[in-house]
C-alpha cells in the first residue's frame, strides 16, 4: 500500500472517529438534558395540580376535584392525567417535600414508548398528617423527543459523512502533489542512478515539502559526484587503452626484432658455411675428397635451414587442433621410448616412466601432442651434457588455472619431464617458452620448440608450467583437461 493512501486512510479514520465520539458524546448530553426537562416540568405540573385538585376537594368534594382534573387533561394533549385513589391502588410516596401540603416523586417506566410518570400527593388540608387522599399522576411521552434528537443525528451524520468526503478528496489531492509525485521522481531518479546514467536530476522545489527537496537535493550532489568519478574513470580507462595499445605496439616491435634477430642468427650462420664452402669449390682450392666433404656440410647446413625454416612456418600458421579420443600414456611412450630411446642412449640418458602404463584418456590432436611430447623429451635429453636420468611421469593432479584460461580449478591430466641437468636460473625461466630463445649449445636448438609446444598445449585448454634450480635439473609439467572434453 503507498504512503499517501496510509496518510489518507489514517487522517479520514481519524477524524470520523473523533466525530463519532464527538456524536455519542452530544447525543447522550441532550438526552439527560431532555430526561431532566421533562421530570422537572412534569414535577410542577403535578405539584400545580395537586395544589389545584385539594383545594377543590376541600370546597366541592371529590367529584368536583375529578371532575377539574378531567377537564385539565382533556385541553392538554401534551400529557396525560390520572387520578390515583389511595383506597384501591398503591400510591407512591415521594421523597422530595415540594410543600407543607403535597410532596411529588418520578419514575420512567418501559413500553412500547419512552414514558415518564410524575407523581403529586393530594392531602387533606385540614388534616395533612393522615393518609393521603390520592395521588395525580403525569404521564409524558418521551419519544417525540427522542425521534427529534435521532433526526438531529441523521442530520449530523450526514454532516459527518460530507465532511469525511471532502477530507478524503483534499487528502487525496495533497498526498498525491506532495508526495506521490515527489517519490516518483525520486525513484526515477534512483533507477537511472543505478543503470549507471548519473546526469538525470530530481527537481523537487520547495512546494513538493522541504523533506523530499533536501532528499532530492541530496541525491543531486552525489549523482553528480558519481558522474564525476565515471568521467575521471572513463578518462584513465581510455589512456591505459591508449597505453596498453602503445605496450602492445612497443612489444610488437620487440617480438618482430627479436624474431628477425633469430631468423638472421640462425639462418645466418648455416648460409655463412654454405658460402664459404661455395666458394672454395668455386675457386678450385680444395680437391676432389674435399669438394665431397664441402659438398655435405653444404647438405647439412642446408637441412638445418629448411627445418628453420619449417618450424617457422608451423608457429606462424598453426592450425587448430583436431581432437579425437587419444590415449595421452600410450602417446607419451611412443614419442619417447619409441622414437626418442636411441637418441637417449647415444647421449648417456637413462628414460624413466611412470604411470605410462595405465591408460589415460584425453580429448587431444594425437599429432600436435606427439610433437609436445617429442619437444620436451628432447629438450631434456639435451639439458644434460653429461648424461643422466630423465623421467617421464603422467598421472592425475588438481590445479588451478592461469588467468586467461576459462576453465575452473579441479583434476587434469598431468604430464612432468624432469631431468637432472644444470637447470636454469629465474629470469631464464621467465623467457623460456618465447620464440627464438635457448640455453642449448650453438647448433642444438632453434629456440622454437618450447614456444610451438606451449602455443599448442594452450590450444588445447592446456597450459605448461616450469620449476627449475640451478645445478638440481628442470621440470616441465603439462596440464590438459582429463576424460571426453579439453
Amino acid at each position: 500500500m503507498r504512503i499517501a493512501t496510509k496518510l489518507v486512510i489514517g487522517s479520514t479514520a481519524g477524524m470520523l472517529f473523533v466525530l463519532t465520539v464527538h456524536a455519542v458524546l452530544t447525543f447522550r448530553r441532550e438526552m439527560a438534558v431532555i430526561d431532566a426537562d421533562q421530570r422537572q416540568e412534569g414535577q410542577r405540573l403535578a405539584h400545580a395540580m395537586s395544589l389545584a385538585v385539594g383545594l377543590e376537594w376541600d370546597q366541592g368534594g371529590k367529584e368536583e376535584a375529578l371532575a377539574l382534573l378531567s377537564d385539565v387533561a382533556r385541553r392538554d394533549s401534551d400529557v396525560q392525567m390520572r387520578w390515583v385513589d389511595s383506597s384501591t391502588q398503591r400510591v407512591p410516596t415521594g421523597t422530595q417535600r415540594v410543600d407543607s401540603a403535597a410532596f411529588s416523586t418520578s419514575e420512567v417506566t418501559g413500553s412500547s414508548q419512552d414514558v415518564l410518570h410524575s407523581y403529586a400527593l393530594v392531602r387533606d388540608s385540614a388534616h395533612p398528617l393522615e393518609p393521603t387522599r390520592g395521588a395525580i399522576q403525569i404521564t409524558q411521552i418521551l419519544s417525540d423527543e427522542k425521534i427529534r434528537v435521532q433526526e438531529s443525528l441523521k442530520h449530523l451524520a450526514f454532516a459527518v459523512l460530507i465532511i469525511l468526503l471532502i477530507n478524503a478528496f483534499l487528502a487525496t489531492l495533497l498526498s498525491r502533489q506532495w508526495v506521490q509525485e515527489p517519490v516518483a521522481k525520486l525513484l526515477l531518479m534512483a533507477e537511472h542512478v543505478g543503470n549507471g546514467e548519473f546526469h538525470t536530476r530530481a527537481n523537487l522545489t520547495r512546494k513538493s515539502g522541504r523533506e523530499f527537496a533536501d532528499l532530492g537535493s541530496a541525491l543531486n550532489v552525489m549523482a553528480k559526484r558519481l558522474q564525476e568519478i565515471q568521467s575521471a574513470r572513463e578518462e584513465e580507462y581510455q589512456r591505459r587503452i591508449a597505453s596498453e595499445a602503445q605496450l602492445q605496439h612497443a612489444e610488437r616491435l620487440i617480438t618482430v626484432g627479436k624474431l628477425a634477430s633469430g631468423v638472421a642468427h640462425e639462418i645466418g650462420t648455416p648460409l655463412n658455411v654454405i658460402t664459404g664452402h661455395a666458394d672454395m669449390i668455386r675457386r678450385d682450392q680444395v680437391d676432389a675428397l674435399g669438394a665431397i666433404k664441402s659438398a655435405e656440410v653444404i647438405g647439412a647446413h642446408a637441412g638445418r635451414i629448411t627445418t628453420i625454416i619449417k618450424q617457422l612456418l608451423g608457429f606462424s600458421r598453426r592450425s587448430g587442433p583436431q581432437r579425437t579420443q587419444v590415449d595421452l600414456a600410450d602417446l607419451s611412450k611412443q614419442a619417447s621410448e619409441a622414437m626418442l630411446g636411441a637418441y637417449a642412449d647415444k647421449r648417456g640418458v637413462t628414460l624413466r616412466a611412470d604411470g605410462l602404463d595405465k591408460p589415460r584418456l584425453a580429448f587431444l590432436d594425437a599429432t600436435q601432442m606427439q610433437q609436445v611430447v617429442s619437444n620436451l623429451v628432447m629438450n631434456g635429453i639435451q639439458a644434460m651434457d653429461a648424461g643422466g636420468v630423465l623421467t617421464i611421469d603422467l598421472h592425475t593432479a588438481k590445479a588451478s588455472p592461469p588467468a586467461g584460461l576459462a576453465l575452473e580449478a579441479g583434476e587434469f591430466l598431468c604430464l612432468q619431464v624432469t631431468d637432472t641437468g644444470k637447470g636454469m636460473s629465474k629470469e631464464e625461466q621467465q623467457h623460456i617458452f618465447e620464440p627464438f630463445f635457448t640455453t642449448k649449445d650453438v647448433g642444438e636448438g632453434t629456440g622454437l620448440g618450447l614456444s610451438i609446444a606451449y602455443g599448442i598445449v594452450r590450444d588445447h585448454g592446456g597450459w605448461i608450467e616450469v620449476d627449475s634450480e640451478l645445478g638440481k635439473g628442470t621440470t616441465f609439467s603439462m596440464f590438459v583437461p582429463r576424460g571426453m572434453t579439453a
